[in-house]
This record gives C-alpha cells, structure tokens and sequence, in this order.
C-alpha cells in the first residue's frame, strides 16, 4: 500500500516513508516477481544498510539451463536433476541515477549460485531479461532520495 501511495502522490509536503524488510519482503512474494515474469523461489530480501541489500531466491536447474540456451542439455539429464533448485544470493548497493528520467539501480557486486561465488556479470547469463529488468526501476519525479539502513529502506519526498 505504501509504494501505491507513493506512485500515486502528487506534490505536497516532503515526506518520509519508511518500508521495512518484511513489508518488502511481502511485496517479493506476493506481487512483484510475478508482474515481471520472473520465477524465482521463495524470494527474501535483507535491508543491510549502508545502501545494500541482498536478495535470494531458487530456481530449477532446467530453467536456468533454458535461459542460458543450454535447455537441449536438459534432455542429457535425469528428470529430478533439472527440477532441483538451484539457490541465488545476489549482493548490491542501490543508487539514485539523477540524469533524467531518474531510476533506482541495484548495481550487483555479488553473486552466489549454491554455494559457489560467481563474477556478478554472470546475473545478466542466468536471468531472463524480465529479471535483469528489476535492476533499475524509474522513480517518480517527486521521489527525492531512497537509502538503504539495518532493516528498512527510507524513501523521501520532496514538496
């Protein structure tokens, strides 16, 4: 409800509005991986502050063998391999681009897949273009700043 409002307010006041972890966390779940196509598993995200984040999901094998272009190695394995999960834990710090028209960014630094850390550029190979999309979102003109501390984002509006 509250980045509905925020979507939807015109100019006023400056106001801060602040979203905790399981309401953003709620939103993973509920709405947004979904509006954008993207099939991940049991998403979370944790609010580390300093301006970073860290969301984690899982996907099957067989999916992310499709999205790379390798679904014909699919046939090569046993059925339950490729329905297996595979766990991602993606690391990054937001920031507000200020040339117009302005976006929040996630710009990733880190990347694991199971348990083994991979160069962050390898995202943009395991993901389908709908989820290299949630990387930058365009903010609102009345949207001044948004910041990352221990357990919830700050958004600010401007008046």
């Amino acid at each position: 409800q509250k980045l509905f409002e925020l979507t939807r307010r015109r100019r006023g006041s400056a106001e801060t509005v602040i979203i905790t972890e399981p309401e953003l966390n709620a939103v993973l779940t509920r709405h947004l991986v979904e509006a954008r196509g993207v099939q991940l598993g049991a998403p979370s995200a944790r609010l580390l502050g300093g301006d970073r984040l860290e969301v984690m999901g899982s996907r099957p094998l067989g999916r992310f063998l499709e999205e790379m272009s390798l679904g014909s190695g699919r046939t090569l394995l046993p059925g339950r391999w490729t329905e297996r999960p595979i766990w991602l834990r993606i690391s990054a710090h937001i920031r507000v681009e200020e040339r117009p028209p302005r976006h929040l960014r996630l710009d990733v630094d880190a990347l694991v897949v199971g348990r083994q850390r991979v160069p962050a550029l390898a995202l943009r190979l395991l993901m389908d273009p709908g989820g290299v999309g949630l990387l930058r979102w365009t903010l609102p003109s009345h949207i001044e700043s948004v910041t990352i501390e221990p357990g919830r984002a700050v958004i600010k509006t401007t008046s």
